[in-house]
């Protein structure tokens, strides 16, 4: 899982984000001190590294993967407050009170968006996959499909106070940034796992109840 945050985050991030340096050096995708990852590329390699381990292990995938999306978010809030004490990924100007000036900007005071995200991605999608957990039958791969919706959605909604990339700006329909627009996809997807999962099930129990009859 590990190898598959690094490879997964730092590839696509390079794919989408630095696609022109990418194509003209591939070799810069090693290149992990000048930075750069993403979250969906990260995920994307746990989800491979994940089918692997399991297929070596004789693990059901949905129930292991249940489990990851059960406790993962801590993981991500610590990460993000990285993110904070880095100085990097901050947020678009503003002139509330708590407004920082973080020291690698252009001096301007700015959202701490960052702390946003901690707070979303960390505590609050740690509540609500706890909340789920004692709603969802485990490894039916709901709770999976929950962590994507939840995910996406606070996600979408925290990069509204955050500075777009400045080499990409806004992508979709001139207010949507990058991270949103893999945000939406990840709600479709979410969405349309569980509609799937259930309708699984309703037609197990359909031909259940058929077989005993």
């Amino acid at each position: 899982l590990a190898v598959g945050v690094l490879v997964g985050g730092r590839v696509i991030y390079m794919l989408i984000y630095k696609s022109t340096e990418f194509w003209q050096s591939p070799f810069k995708v090693f290149a992990v001190w000048e930075g750069g990852m993403s979250f969906h590329g990260g995920l994307i390699g746990v989800l491979v590294g994940l089918y692997f381990f399991c297929r070596a292990y004789g693990y059901t995938y949905a129930s292991v993967l249940d489990t990851l999306a059960r406790i993962s978010a801590p993981t991500l809030g610590l990460g993000r407050m990285g993110n904070f004490i880095n100085g990097e990924l901050w947020g678009r100007t503003t002139d509330l009170p708590w407004a920082m000036v973080f020291p690698l900007s252009d001096g301007q005071p700015r959202h701490p968006s960052q702390l946003y995200e901690a707070f979303g991605e960390g505590i609050l999608l740690f509540c609500l996959m706890q909340w789920h957990a004692r709603r969802c039958r485990h490894g039916s791969g709901d709770l999976s499909f929950w962590y994507l919706i939840h995910y996406g959605w606070i996600r979408f909604v925290v990069e509204f106070f955050r500075e777009p990339d400045y080499d990409m700006g806004f992508v979709f329909l001139s207010h949507f940034t990058m991270g949103q627009a893999l945000c939406g996809s990840m709600i479709v997807v979410g969405f349309i796992g569980l509609i799937l999962v259930r309708y699984q099930r309703a037609a197990y129990t359909v031909l259940s109840g058929v077989t005993d009859g």
